[in-house]
């Protein structure tokens, strides 16, 4: 879970006004918010190079089936994402608007019951928004950016009631069209074949019912194998600040267990080889777990990744296992056990306990103080020459 906490302002400067002149102009401008800087209308936003980020968006939400079921699924990846909700689904279900929000997504609007702007008056396109605003804002811990058109429903005067209501108009690039029910292959097939570098996806929470959610567990991997960050529209397009370590909570029922990232110096050795890592150990309940591919390949272990499942398979002399990331539950020869710690996905690595990895390779595990080293000893791969 990542929250953020919000600055408490101050009033600098020389204007000249005493207290009670600050406390009467505040008084007097209400609620006015100020004007959206630009840009005030976003399709795809390409970062720079040497980043690549992709803003996965969710409309029609939130629902009381679906909605948890995605918010599992980008948990299990520490992925973010954006969801338009509609009021009139928002209303009664407005502890799930919070965890949305707590959970560290950002929620935009999607109007009060799915209707069209362009069939609406100026005036009531702001009533509408203002609606939605009461409702969503106090349930929120930042503030709403964003307004997607139902319908993709888009003219210069709804923009510019959009805008004038001080709102950004969030459209798209890529459209899966997940809402006609094409099954969650096609789903998948459609978004990873157009996907770019500042692509933004327009899904829904229950398109096809739950083939989105299922979608999802195939996508959202994948993405992250190709080097894309999965992140809000905001921090897409540069309105907010994109963290660079998000701090990881794994909530197995009524277990939470913190992922410690604190390790940069800490490396993995098989039989005296230094394994190369994308990334460092992390831990949890002070036991250490390691990126699972480069490791298990270093011990000559065979594992695969199971998209459509979202199990990793290993199959090593230790045995068949079968591991599903953001779980204590695995398979070993095709019977069920139960781990101490949960493997994750962490900053796009699976990552697995150290003792499992040892287990599937039917080796030796060890801790070296002085050199701070994890240290596997295999019969299957041969020593480091001295």
């Amino acid at each position: 879970m990542v929250t953020q906490r919000r600055r408490a302002g101050s009033i600098r400067g020389g204007l000249g006004l005493g207290l009670l002149a600050v406390a009467a102009l505040a008084a007097s401008i209400g609620a006015i918010r100020s004007a959206p800087a630009q840009p005030l209308i976003v399709r795809s936003f390409p970062v720079g190079a040497g980043a690549k980020r992709v803003a996965l968006t969710f409309d029609d939400g939130p629902h009381s089936k679906y909605t948890p079921q995605l918010l599992d699924v980008l948990k299990q990846y520490n992925a973010h994402a954006t969801f338009f909700l509609i009021g009139v689904n928002a209303t009664n279900r407005k502890q799930l608007v919070r965890k949305i929000s707590a959970e560290g997504h950002e929620v935009g609007i999607h109007s009060w019951a799915h209707s069209d702007l362009r069939t609406l008056s100026s005036d009531a396109i702001t009533k509408d928004l203002k609606r939605c605003q009461e409702l969503l804002g106090p349930l929120l811990d930042r503030e709403i950016r964003w307004v997607r058109p139902p319908y993709g429903g888009l003219n210069s005067r709804v923009q510019r009631a959009i805008n004038d209501a001080s709102y950004r108009v969030a459209m798209w690039s890529v459209d899966p069209r997940d809402w006609t029910g094409p099954g969650s292959k096609v789903v998948a097939n459609r978004v990873l074949s157009r996907v770019g570098n500042g692509s933004v996806v327009v899904m829904h929470d229950s398109g096809g019912a739950g083939g989105t959610v299922k979608a999802m567990k195939t996508v959202i991997p994948k993405l992250i194998e190709r080097g894309y960050e999965l992140v809000t529209l905001s921090e897409l397009v540069g309105l907010v600040e994109l963290a660079t370590h998000k701090p990881m909570v794994v909530t197995i029922g009524d277990r939470e267990f913190d992922v410690v990232d604190d390790f940069g110096g800490v490396t993995v050795r098989v039989n005296g080889h230094e394994v190369p890592m994308a990334r460092a150990p992390v831990q949890i309940e002070g036991q250490f777990l390691l990126p699972a591919r480069p490791v298990l390949e270093a011990l000559r272990v065979h594992c695969q990744w199971n998209a459509e499942s979202g199990v990793l398979e290993i199959l090593g002399p230790g045995g068949r296992y079968a591991v599903t990331p953001g779980s204590l539950e695995i398979t070993v020869n095709g019977m069920d056990a139960l781990l101490s710690v949960p493997p994750v996905v962490y900053e796009g690595q699976t990552m697995l306990p150290a003792r499992l990895i040892a287990d599937a390779a039917w080796s030796g595990l060890s801790w070296n103080g002085p050199e701070r080293a994890i240290e596997f000893t295999s019969t299957l791969v041969p020593p480091a020459r001295q």
